[in-house]
């Protein structure tokens, strides 16, 4: 398999979604080889070095897994990893030696040679932390019999920076809060998380921006925590969240059921009917219609469907599909080509 033919998967179907709240669980792991420099601190070759043989220690632990020479890889291909969150925007956008190693259906990726030498991280549909932190910590064991980490007999994993030291885990899961969004709830729901240690990003992790009411809510503290306690925590939030966001949803439905009809309306009828859309369009008038469903306003699709759809009309998936959507106005116009075919089955109730 390579980039194309893995742009052209439906993402992985979540099993327990919470009515489209939750989106998908991510596992997260920083580590660094004993005895070797932090990236930062590393010349171009010794870079070189440090992928090669981090891929030469991998190769027998993951054979059957795609492997990516990220510098030397077209931009559309790792833009395209980035959209289905496979890695990170900071690596695809690094000129410098770096790789990636990919699981075909995408449970799982390594990054080699971002912020630290390995950043592996294990994705799971819907809320599975759980089972999700076990398959990470099965892989980190395997590659740590080929790989010696550098690990503190206090502090534990050492991390290029000190908010990962410990057990370098982030542990991170994706919700669609457009009832709180729309009710201008979402500063209650969020008010307590920084006290707890969360952080709440946009979609895309650091410094992206919450486009569409989906948000990201991750650990910040590593240190003095074990990995169970993280996710027992983390479990409990993303719990009072959904609750949160389900109360939200009953507010639209029995106090502003006509404005919240108006609201699918007029989101269905730009996506089927404009000739030109943004990618940001999509995600913003697409979460109304997953509220939709939620709902059940709308009917004909489910949510899987729904982003599917969504990804395939990003820019780097419509590139890769699309070899002549090489300008703005192209894409534009496939992705609301890609919409108004997509969108054919989907109804209001």
């Amino acid at each position: 398999m390579n980039i194309p033919e893995l742009a052209q998967q439906a993402p992985p179907l979540p099993q327990d979604d919470a009515n489209g709240i939750i989106l998908s669980s991510r596992i997260r792991l920083a580590r660094n080889i004993n005895n070797i420099h932090f990236r930062r601190s590393l010349s171009n070759e010794e870079q070189q070095e440090l992928v090669k043989s981090i891929q030469a220690s991998c190769s027998t632990i993951l054979p059957n897994d795609l492997v990516i020479d990220l510098e030397a890889s077209e931009h559309e291909h790792k833009q395209a990893l980035v959209e289905r969150h496979l890695i990170s925007p900071e690596i695809a956008s690094a000129k410098r030696p770096a790789a990636a190693i990919i699981s075909t259906d995408e449970d799982h990726s390594l990054m080699i040679n971002e912020e630290d030498h390995v950043r592996l991280q294990v994705l799971r549909p819907g809320l599975n932390l759980d089972e999700a932190l076990n398959d990470a910590i099965q892989l980190d064991q395997k590659i740590e019999q080929k790989v010696d980490w550098a690990v503190h007999p206090r502090f534990g994993y050492l991390t290029a920076c000190p908010t990962n030291v410990g057990t370098g885990l982030r542990a991170s899961v994706m919700l669609h809060l457009p009832g709180l969004a729309i009710t201008k709830e979402l500063h209650v729901a969020f008010r307590g998380l920084s006290r707890l240690h969360l952080a709440v990003r946009g979609s895309f992790g650091e410094g992206s921006d919450a486009v569409g009411s989906y948000y990201q809510v991750s650990n910040q503290r590593t240190l003095g925590q074990t990995e169970e306690a993280i996710i027992a925590e983390m479990n409990d939030v993303v719990g009072l969240l959904i609750d949160y966001e389900q109360m939200a949803r009953a507010v639209l439905l029995d106090r502003h059921h006509l404005e919240t009809t108006d609201r699918l309306g007029r989101a269905l009828g730009l996506l089927t009917s404009a000739q030109l859309l943004t990618s940001n369009e999509v995600t913003e008038h697409v979460s109304t219609l997953h509220l939709g469903i939620s709902l059940n306003l709308l009917n004909g699709m489910s949510h899987h469907d729904l982003h599917t759809l969504e990804l395939r009309s990003k820019s780097a998936h419509l590139r890769i599909t699309h070899p002549e959507a090489s300008d703005s106005t192209t894409r534009k116009h496939l992705r609301a080509q890609t919409l108004q075919n997509g969108l054919k089955k989907l109804k209001a109730s």
